[in-house]
């Protein structure tokens, strides 16, 4: 049997570059598939949240990801919005925050679970569920039990772009830098990296909390939304 701990826990930020990019595209099949189940879902919009590109509009809109709805994914609790306004607005002028994802209605995440999970299966085939479930939590919050925070609009994906335009990472010396400048200003701002994603920052959820030895903040219910209010 596959051991997941050496196989995966010990390099959880390569694990989860790895299924992102499956995840994003580099895997046609798992593209489709996304894109068709988002296509089906028709998810409502929920109220009292904030559409950034009018609360932050100095921030750069990044491609969708294929699972992601082209138009929920702008919309973040009003808290969260302030501070990636406030963050925008403090980076250096050869430096801008861009964004890919925040709100990930319920049944998105129930679709992006599901992929990720085939894709771990294939991955490591000597592996039971239960084992594949527990690896793919340190990656994609469970859509069961307590609503993952891209579900509440408390988090979000983004990411340092340059003066060219391009999407930095910390993969090679200037994306790290730039990535580290970001990085700061948003812990600046209030808000809390999930560590296995340098992408995934959120405010008010349950991983913001445990950094700052608080509550999460609470969320109201509404029937338009998808549950109250933790990675990719």
């Amino acid at each position: 049997m596959t051991d997941i701990r050496s196989a995966a826990y010990r390099s959880c930020p390569a694990t989860a570059e790895r299924l992102r990019a499956y995840l994003m595209g580099a895997a046609p099949e798992a593209c489709r598939e996304l894109e068709m189940r988002v296509r089906a879902v028709h998810p409502p919009a929920p109220r009292g949240l904030l559409d950034l590109r009018n609360a932050a509009p100095s921030i750069l809109s990044l491609p969708a990801p294929p699972w992601s709805d082209p138009d929920l994914r702008f919309l973040v609790r009003p808290e969260l919005a302030e501070r990636l306004r406030k963050t925008a607005e403090v980076l250096p002028n050869d430096l801008r925050l861009g964004l890919w994802e925040g709100l990930r209605p319920l049944a998105i995440q129930q679709s992006l679970w599901e992929t990720s999970l085939a894709f771990l299966r294939r991955t490591y085939p000597g592996c039971d569920v239960p084992e594949l479930e527990g690896m793919l939590e340190r990656y994609v919050a469970r859509p069961t039990g307590m609503p993952p925070p891209h579900s509440t609009g408390s988090a979000v994906d983004v990411a340092a772009i340059d003066v060219y335009g391009r999407v930095l990472n910390p993969q090679d010396a200037w994306g790290k830098l730039g990535t580290e400048i970001l990085s700061r200003a948003l812990r600046e701002a209030g808000l809390v990296n999930y560590e296995p994603e340098w992408w995934h920052w959120s405010y008010g959820d349950e991983e913001w909390a445990r950094a700052n030895d608080c509550a999460p903040l609470g969320f109201d219910v509404s029937s338009e939304f998808d549950g109250p209010g933790g990675g990719i």
